[in-house]
């Protein structure tokens, strides 16, 4: 993991995933746009790395990728 420790890593990762948001929030209220389609794939793919990861045993990593491919699949 690049010697960052686990506690560190998870920061980043959560500091990236809000940041994104909030700019897509941003862009969103900026020019009056209404849309659900960004939690909705955010949501699908949290779920399907932790299904994933929990039932099937497969990395977050892995899980994250299938994740990407059944959101653009849709």
């Amino acid at each position: 993991m690049g010697g960052l420790r686990p506690y560190v890593l998870h920061v980043v990762i959560q500091i990236f995933i809000w940041s994104f948001i909030g700019t897509a929030w941003s862009l969103m209220g900026r020019f009056g746009l209404g849309s659900l389609g960004h939690g909705a794939f955010l949501g699908l793919g949290a779920y399907t790395t932790t299904l994933l990861w929990n039932v099937h045993g497969v990395s977050p990593w892995l899980g994250a990728v299938a994740a990407v491919a059944l959101a653009v699949a849709l």
